[in-house]
């Protein structure tokens, strides 16, 4: 039955960014940040479930101004928090704050770079908006400045099928934790079409999502969605602003687990997440925290991320 484990919170869907994996054209939902009160019904929200939440979604965490108020409103909760983001974005501004100093001024429990490729020409066609040498330069001095929270994340693609042993090597020299996982179509909505392992056919995806079962999205309006890739709003399953907790949408899961396919959302029908179809096992109370721990590690290490 589905747990309160893990959360994906998007403070904003605006992105400077143009990285080839990523559907923005195909973003239907409005653009903006999330308001503070919205952001302070979203911590009511959570309540003392004590999940992981990660700064994360179809935007840029370090362009909300309030990302180091947030954090510490989590961390004061009981929340273990992260943020992905892209080493472009660690840059200063400028010559003002970078976004690397602002991460340390706030540090999180972990920092997640998302550095695709260690191969040049494969970086650089994914990531245009910096230099592999510039990114390699970021990650590594913020890796220097808050240590073993640092980690980078890659993806295989049609360009660098055969890189997965080759880049967590690199990293591994580098004493910097790090995995890379298959590329996909973010539900059918990324039209990079050369850049996918694993295409599933139109309406084929899998019947049952594990990752539905214990981890949640919420958009900067607050709505919850049953996914990240949701770019339209289709999925939504309430709002942190109607006061009703996280108790409820357990059980709105728990309804729409009792449904084959589950959920039963169009969007999943195209879905190719390879962590969809990963046996999660037993699930960690809500809480637990030692107990989700061991369990994120041991989902990692069957879906091949260990590092």
């Amino acid at each position: 039955m589905p747990r309160f484990i893990s959360v994906d919170v998007e403070l904003t869907n605006i992105c400077g960014n143009d990285c080839a994996m990523c559907p923005r054209e195909a973003l239907r939902r409005p653009f903006g940040v999330m308001d503070e009160t919205v952001f302070i019904d979203l911590v009511d929200f959570l309540g003392k479930s004590r999940c992981l939440v990660t700064f994360s979604g179809m935007g840029d965490p370090l362009l909300h101004p309030l990302l180091p108020e947030s954090i510490g409103l989590l961390r004061k909760a009981g929340h273990e928090t992260g943020v992905v983001v892209h080493p472009a974005s660690l840059c200063s501004n400028s010559g003002g704050e970078s976004g690397a100093d602002r991460l340390v001024r706030c540090l999180p429990d972990s920092v997640t770079v998302s550095f695709p490729s260690i191969r040049r020409d494969v970086f650089e066609r994914l990531c245009p908006s910096i230099t592999m040498d510039e990114a390699l330069e970021e990650v590594l001095a913020l890796s220097r400045r808050a240590g073993r929270r640092v980690r980078v994340s890659g993806i295989l693609t049609g360009l660098n099928s055969d890189e997965g042993r080759e880049y967590r090597e690199f990293w591994r020299r580098h004493k910097i934790p790090a995995w890379i996982t298959t590329c996909h179509t973010r539900g059918g909505n990324l039209k990079a079409k050369e850049l996918i392992l694993r295409p599933v056919a139109q309406g084929s995806g899998p019947k049952n999502c594990s990752l539905f079962l214990f981890h949640t999205f919420i958009a900067w309006t607050g709505d919850i969605l049953a996914c990240c890739h949701d770019l339209i709003g289709e999925t939504r399953l309430g709002n942190v602003r109607t006061g009703a907790g996280w108790a409820s949408l357990v059980r709105e899961k728990e309804r729409l687990a009792q449904n084959t396919p589950c959920p039963p959302f169009k969007l999943c029908r195209e879905c190719d997440e390879p962590l969809c179809e990963i046996n999660i096992g037993e699930l960690p109370v809500e809480g637990d925290v030692m107990g989700r721990k061991e369990f994120f590690a041991r989902i990692s290490r069957e879906s091949g991320r260990s590092k």
